[in-house]
């Protein structure tokens, strides 16, 4: 009976020793998958993106160390390096397929998927990756091009914008406030000098030579108004040709500032039968759509009657003195009550 015992607690302990085995084994072929990078490549060196979803790709290029679009237009900064660090940091685990048949059930397939991204340097080919079907929270399956295997991996459709309008700087135009030196506009010049009831020399205010009579600058309401007009983003990009629907020869507000880099003329107009403006400014080809709200925010506070004051006559310094000196009419009849009242408090003293 102990010989029975004996062997049933060897084979006990073996088994539990296997399973563990077993366990810690399939652990580390995990955990090892999960370690390895879906793409090698260098991101400095990567030049040119193609992103596809079916439709017009998208191609970003880099010239001269800043990504542009086809047409030459700025990327927002930061915007194409945050994604090759998406790309280039991908793990992954063990295959959910390897068959060709499979690839198009989870839209990884040569003609059919998500996303289609290419990296490359001097048009030759990087590295390329196929996204398709989601595979969970912030999760997709995702494919090698050069493989057939298909793993999941933390990205989606969505950190791969496949617009180029999502791709442009809107924010191309904003310029710093502190930065504006001369504004003219409605007949009018205005320029950024050294305030004169201040003793710090970096204390600026704004003057205008040509101010009508009885008027003053109001300083804080023409700062309000610079500031919507130096960070105004654009909507979209229209193109580089003028369209008549954008009539801007009736422009509703035409303008040109001085800042530390140059200068800019605007020209803002609205759009025939659309709720839209159309921009124009002078150091750059294209013509942007500004929204609604954007548009009519610059255009009402840049309306000189906003930020022009009239200036009140102050009183001589005699008609001060006079006004000062001569009583009111309640301090004359005090003055009346305590000389009627001088006399009896003297009889009753004598």
């Amino acid at each position: 009976m102990k010989t029975i015992i004996t062997i049933l607690a060897a084979v006990a302990v073996v088994q539990v020793a296997l399973a563990v085995w077993a366990f810690s084994g399939k652990t580390s072929l995990n955990d090892q998958a999960a370690a390895s990078s879906l793409l090698a490549f260098d991101k400095a060196e990567v030049d040119q993106l193609v992103i596809t979803d079916g439709d017009e790709p998208v191609e970003l290029a880099k010239k001269n160390g800043k990504w542009l679009t086809a047409g030459d237009f700025p990327i927002e900064e930061g915007k194409v390096d945050a994604m090759l660090s998406k790309l280039g940091g991908l793990k992954f685990g063990l295959p959910v397929a390897t068959s060709e048949s499979a690839l198009g059930r989870f839209k990884v397939a040569e003609k059919d998927f998500e996303r289609h991204i290419q990296l490359k340097k001097s048009g030759d080919m990087l590295a390329e990756i196929y996204v398709g079907s989601g595979a969970g929270a912030r999760k997709s399956h995702v494919r090698n091009g050069s493989q057939n295997a298909v793993y999941t991996a933390a990205i989606g459709s969505y950190d791969i914008p496949a617009s180029l309008d999502d791709w442009q700087d809107k924010g191309l135009l904003i310029l710093n406030t502190d930065d504006v030196k001369k504004l003219e506009i409605s007949g009018m010049t205005l320029e950024k000098v050294k305030a004169s009831d201040s003793d710090d020399d970096k204390a600026m205010e704004w003057k205008a030579a040509d101010l009508e009579a009885g008027k003053t600058l109001d300083q804080q309401a023409l700062k309000d108004a610079i500031s919507p007009l130096v960070n105004m983003r654009i909507s979209k990009v229209l193109g580089k040709e003028s369209k008549p629907e954008y009539e801007l020869e009736q422009a509703k507000l035409n303008l040109k500032l001085v800042h530390e880099a140059g200068e800019r003329s605007y020209q803002l107009g609205k759009i025939k039968d659309t709720e839209d403006y159309v921009l124009k400014v002078s150091d750059r080809p294209e013509y942007f759509q500004i929204s609604d709200f954007t548009a009519k925010n610059v255009i009402e506070k840049m309306d000189k009657d906003k930020w022009l004051k009239s200036l009140e006559s102050e009183p001589d310094a005699e008609a001060k003195a006079e006004e000062k000196e001569a009583p009111s009419e309640v301090e004359k009849e005090v003055q009346v009550e305590e000389e009627k009242e001088t006399p009896a408090v003297e009889s009753s003293k004598q």
